[in-house]
């Protein structure tokens, strides 16, 4: 015996969603969407005018107290002093025209705007803009260590190179300005590599190449004065002791001649004949040989 059953057409699953449920579906997400964004909204829009409002402060104290030191320093007359020292001297060396009240306002100034932005940034909950703020910040130290270093070093290598330059004329080079400048070229290198390596930068390679430029310079004169310059370098040192011992116009017998001292030179004495004729010796002859002589 067969039973037939019959299923009704509302017991039918359909597999397939209808329209209205997927707009409505759609506008749920859609709503959702618009409340977390005003809601997100509410509570950026406090925080971002307070971080507004700071910001602005922030920039009116700066240009403010920048106004105030670079004015204390122009009416006191530490611009001027400085100026007319060796720190004023740095100052030009390194390219900066400006006073020291003016370099040291906007120096006050930037800080204290990274301060305030970085305080801004975080009342906002911006983390990115205050993570980059406050490394700009924290490498700030290094900065101005490295500036230091160099400033001081500026004044060191131009003592070194002043000083130099004047004991090497007294001993009558004439080459002494050279000597001082060359002097004063690796003072500075020297500086400029404890100012890098105070920023992280590598120097090994700098400091490699002066140790190897100074290895041949020092070489090349020890070859030089004990080689080919032998004569020329007993000239140089004699002359040193002949310029305190023969004045000019110190009257000296020499190989039987009496001769009048017209001066000294780095490596040769000029003398001149009772009848103006002149020669010629060596410095390193005045203190070698006995020589009689009269004031």
């Amino acid at each position: 015996m067969i039973i037939a059953q019959t299923v009704a057409p509302e017991a039918q699953v359909s597999n397939t969603t209808s329209p209205t449920s997927t707009a409505h579906l759609i506008w749920d997400k859609l709503q959702d969407a618009l409340s977390t964004i005003v809601t997100d909204a509410l509570i950026f829009i406090p925080k971002a005018i307070v971080a507004v409002v700071i910001g602005v402060v922030g920039w009116m104290v700066a240009k403010a107290i920048a106004k105030a030191v670079a004015a204390s320093f122009d009416k006191s007359g530490l611009d001027n002093l400085i100026g007319k020292s060796q720190l004023g001297a740095a100052l030009r060396g390194l390219g900066l025209r400006s006073a020291a009240g003016a370099l040291l306002s906007k120096i006050l100034y930037w800080m204290l705007i990274l301060i305030f932005l970085r305080t801004a940034a975080d009342a906002a909950n911006l983390n990115d803009i205050k993570a980059v703020v406050g490394a700009v910040f924290g490498f700030l130290p290094k900065i101005l260590v490295a500036t230091i270093i160099t400033l001081i070093g500026f004044m060191v290598a131009d003592v070194v190179r002043v000083t130099a330059m004047r004991t090497l004329t007294n001993f009558g080079v004439d080459y002494a300005k050279m000597l001082a400048g060359i002097l004063f070229g690796f003072t500075i290198v020297l500086v400029l590599t404890a100012a890098l390596s105070q920023l992280g930068i590598q120097t090994e390679l700098l400091n490699a190449s002066v140790k190897i430029i100074l290895a041949g310079c020092a070489t090349a004169i020890a070859l030089a004065l004990g080689l080919g310059m032998k004569n020329l370098a007993n000239s140089m040192v004699a002359g040193v002791y002949a310029r305190d011992l023969y004045k000019a116009g110190t009257q000296i017998e020499l190989d039987g001649q009496n001769y009048e001292v017209a001066g000294v030179g780095p490596v040769t004495t000029k003398l001149i004949q009772p009848d103006g004729t002149f020669l010629i010796i060596p410095n390193a002859r005045l203190v070698s040989e006995n020589i009689r002589g009269k004031k």
